[in-house]
Formats: structure tokens, sequence, C-alpha cells
């Protein structure tokens, strides 16, 4: 399973910072709406959620909007009672969470470049080798472009049958 790296938004909420121990170490906005986090491009059209639960950079999560017509999300899994991922949670700060349901995001350690990247048993991980259990769902999330880049293409999530 790849390990992730932390990344947060700046305090204007208009580019992305590397944290390290709680210190800013780098972050560049880029043109075109983007953002440069080092070498590291983080190009996304998404969104802004509050957590329900837990919720990491980089995790797998779902959407809905709670009775009080508040957009929420909530770390999602492959498991037999886990839901389809809606996006990829790109940064975390407080309970606010900038998702990504379409673009690249960044954080993770240990992907293979070309992969393909599907939806996790554990809540909130991604994989790059798919569930083939009984009652599980599959559901491609799109491909490592790198160890540590997720080019992330929302797929239909298939429950898979006995």
């Amino acid at each position: 399973m790849p390990a992730k790296r932390p990344l947060v938004w700046g305090d204007d909420t208009t580019s992305l910072r590397e944290i390290r121990d709680g210190e800013v170490l780098a972050g560049v906005p880029a043109q075109g709406g983007g953002t440069v986090v080092g070498e590291t491009p983080s190009l996304m059209a998404g969104g802004v959620a509050l957590a329900d639960g837990e919720v990491a950079a980089g995790d797998a999560v779902r959407l809905r909007i709670d009775g009080e017509g508040l957009l929420r999300c909530a770390r999602t899994s492959a498991a037999e009672d886990g839901h389809p991922a809606d996006a990829l949670a790109a940064l975390v700060v407080g309970e606010r969470v900038w998702f990504c349901q379409h673009g690249m995001v960044s954080g993770y350690d240990g992907l293979v470049p070309g992969g393909d990247v599907f939806l996790a048993l554990a809540p909130g991980e991604v994989t790059q080798t798919p569930p083939w259990e009984p009652g599980q769902h599959v559901q491609r999330l799109g491909a490592a472009l790198t160890e540590s880049i997720v080019l992330f293409e929302r797929g239909v999530s298939r429950l898979i049958l006995p």
C-alpha cells in the first residue's frame, strides 16, 4: 500500500504548500489555476467539503449533502459495506477538505508509474492491486503518473459476484 506525504493548502487558499512538522517548506502558485509544490504539479477540478470523521490528504472519499445542505466527505472503501469514491482528498486543513474530482493529486509513495490505481479495502486507501473477492467493489480511480502522483479519473464501481 502506498504511503502518503503531507500536503496542505496555503493560508490564502490559493496555493498548495508542502508541510513538514508544521512548517511550510515550499509552494508556488502556477499558471492556469494549478499549483507547483517543489517539482510536483497539483492540478485539479474539485471543491471543498467538510470532513465526516477522519479524512487525510490522499484519501479516497465519497461526497454527500447533509440535512443542513452542507457538502460533506468521508473515507470510503471497496469492502462490502463501502461506497464508490467520488474524489480524492487533495488537502485537509482542520475539518475542511479540498477534494479532486478530476486531475492530479500528489503525496503518495511507492506507486508503480503507468499502473492503474484502485479503491482499496481499507477506508480511504488506494492500491494498485484491485479487490477480487465476491461482495467487494472494484473501482478504478485513475493511473499513477509517477511514484507519488495519481491522475484521478473516477471510474464506475463494479460489485464482484460469487
